[in-house]
């Protein structure tokens, strides 16, 4: 079991949470942050886990992660999930419950004002213009709206072609965020059901198992990867269908990948972090050394917990 930080107990959240770390002058400390988000959707953690896709397998070794994120409030579409991830509050705040992402009103008079949901992206941008960000998915409300403030939209034509593109952008481009979603698994599921006991669910999985190995290769065979710090997410939208208020909704999983993190169940490492999905908007901001502002009321930033493996 690796030693990260140690201390269970509980302190509340001071609302703007900032990278104050001084790692010093090493090179490795000098590295230039980089992100890949994926999110391979409707993919439960106990599938993940039983169908135990080689490539995910590999990156557990240094990866920070978890399969127990908790189910979040209903209603539990695939849109309102991917928006608690990215704006860092859950469904009863967003309000965002239907694929084309807009809040919905609070009354029916329309005179309460809706939610204003501000992304990561958004707040990247607020700080430093310069973060280059790039968002690639075959589902195009999601790219245009939800994840407007990406630099490079790129909307698809299946998990394939998100993976082709996605490779492109790493080995051609330098964005220092990349969000890339998939979603066979989840339209499978659907279609067949949501176990890794039928095949057609397993294969979907395996799939995008192997597009995952050929970014993380891409990654690693970049010219200029000796001077940079990867951080790879790999998550679910939630553990289900992504059906209106489906009760058979299942705790997803979140893996967070770095050459210089040690393996660890995080859930079992250290019981007083309660992985939300939520928590994915905080993630990405402190990566980025942005300040998570206090309109983020559901997720927290934990990855700091572990700065003294990836500061080296």
């Amino acid at each position: 079991m690796a030693t990260a930080i140690v201390g269970c107990t509980k302190f509340a959240d001071p609302g703007v949470i900032d990278d104050n770390y001084n790692p010093g002058t090493s090179a490795d400390s000098l590295k230039e942050r980089k992100m890949l988000l994926i999110s391979i959707d409707g993919l439960p953690a106990e599938a993940l886990q039983a169908v135990s896709p080689t490539n995910i397998n590999v990156l557990l070794q240094n990866s920070k992660y978890t399969w127990s994120v908790a189910s979040a409030a209903k209603p539990t579409t695939n849109a309102a999930s991917w928006a608690s991830m990215m704006t860092g509050n859950d469904t009863i705040k967003h309000r965002i419950w239907d694929s084309t992402f807009y809040a919905t009103p609070i009354d029916t008079t329309n005179k309460v004002p809706v939610p204003v949901n501000l992304t990561a992206l958004r707040y990247l941008h607020n700080k430093d213009q310069s973060i280059m960000i790039t968002a690639i998915a075959p589902w195009n409300n999601l790219v245009n709206t939800l994840l407007i403030d990406a630099n490079t939209k790129i909307v698809t034509t299946d998990d394939a072609d998100t993976k082709t593109k996605s490779v492109n952008e790493i080995k051609t481009k330098n964005p220092a965020l990349i969000i890339s979603e998939y979603n066979s698994v989840v339209t499978t599921g659907i279609q067949y059901g949501f176990s890794a006991t039928i095949s057609q669910y397993a294969s979907a999985i395996q799939t995008v198992d192997g597009y995952i190995g050929e970014m993380i290769a891409a990654i690693k065979a970049r010219q200029t990867y000796g001077k940079e710090n990867w951080l790879v997410l790999i998550t679910t939208n939630q553990g289900g269908s992504g059906l209106r208020n489906d009760a058979n909704i299942k705790p997803g999983f979140l893996i967070a990948y770095n050459s210089y993190f040690k393996g660890d169940n995080i859930s079992t490492l250290q019981s007083s972090i309660p992985v939300r999905k939520e928590d994915i908007a905080p993630q990405i901001l402190y990566w980025f050394k942005t300040p998570v502002p206090t309109t983020i009321t559901s997720g927290s930033v934990w990855i700091d917990r572990f700065a003294t493996e990836f500061y080296k």
